[in-house]
């Protein structure tokens, strides 16, 4: 008998295992028992799947051989058990590259033109010209914006090839010595970053979380950025102070910012972000996308597949 445990249960949907995605699991293989109760584990678990994992789970499994992570991040497998063990990590990193590149498109197409003014007026039902004329010196298209993406991986790659379409100049922030194959954009390093900050009018956050980028982004950084630039977080909410950012959004240092992470989540109901007019909250949603599980199913069986005939597996990651 082969047991998986799966923490992709009872959960929202982009992380709630569809029954169809079970049944294609069971049916490769009928000595598979898929385990999705905390209570249930035992030491014959041999592979993790999911994205929940934690050092109590993992003690409770030990001969685990396997960990593959329904997200591209894995930051959760940064634990000293995983490397005693030499547990295997897998990850699933084209699972949400277009979605969570079309929340950060929208962001900045969204604030290049506006529209959080004008909704802003529409709910004190002032949306006419003459009060978005406020805004005018806030409302333009991205021709030569500077636009910087911080963690220029698979997203950060897909969002600068369709903005170089509206003429924006690309900045990406990578890790020295990182050779990138990307024409017609400037680079830079973490350690040298904060002197071109202040001539961006775009950041886009997308570090993963590690201890080099954990509150990476604080009150200096802040006070660094143009006055009338926008931030955007889609990465890790912990890669941010989001305090220093409060302060940040109340003092006017910077003009307004996107978030779809936060510090902790979900967001606090007395968190003063609610009540910031130039801020646009979701709630962690550049993962949903309704074609994902087609590609997680098929990688985690591809994988598996492989893990059973003693194969080198896809998407391996070295912690």
């Amino acid at each position: 008998m082969i047991e998986i445990y799966c923490d992709l249960n009872n959960r929202t949907k982009i992380n709630n295992l569809p029954n169809w995605c079970k049944k294609k699991i069971k049916s490769k293989n009928k000595n598979i028992k898929l385990i999705y109760s905390v209570k249930k584990i035992n030491k014959n678990v041999l592979i993790y799947f999911g994205d929940l994992v934690t050092k109590e789970k993992l003690k409770l499994m030990p001969n685990l051989r396997w960990i593959h992570f329904s997200s591209a991040g894995t930051n959760r497998a940064q634990l000293s058990i995983i490397k005693q063990k030499k547990i295997i990590i897998t990850n699933s990193p084209k699972g949400f590259i277009h979605s969570l590149a079309s929340l950060g498109l929208a962001h900045i197409f969204s604030f290049s033109r506006g529209l959080h003014f004008a909704n802003n007026l529409k709910n004190i039902k002032k949306l006419n010209r003459k009060e978005i004329d406020k805004y005018y010196d806030f409302i333009d298209d991205l021709r030569n914006k500077n636009i910087l993406i911080m963690g220029f991986g698979k997203v950060g790659k897909l969002i600068a090839k369709v903005l170089k379409v509206m003429d924006a100049n690309i900045y990406a922030m990578v890790k020295k010595n990182k050779k990138i194959n990307f024409k017609n954009i400037k680079y830079c390093h973490s350690h040298s970053v904060l002197k071109s900050i202040n001539k961006m009018d775009f950041v886009i956050n997308l570090l993963p979380l590690s201890k080099d980028t954990s509150k990476f982004i604080d009150i200096n950084f802040f006070k660094k950025m143009k006055k009338n630039s926008y931030f955007i977080s889609l990465g890790r909410g912990q890669t941010v102070v989001e305090s220093d950012l409060i302060t940040a959004l109340e003092n006017n240092l910077i003009l307004g910012a996107g978030l779809d992470v936060f510090e902790k989540e979900p967001l606090s109901t007395n968190s003063k972000l609610l009540k910031l007019k130039n801020v646009v909250l979701t709630p962690h949603i550049g993962n949903i996308n309704q074609k994902y599980w087609k590609y997680e199913i098929d990688l985690f069986l591809n994988n598996l597949n492989r893990f059973l005939n003693k194969k080198r597996l896809i998407n391996i990651v070295k912690i």
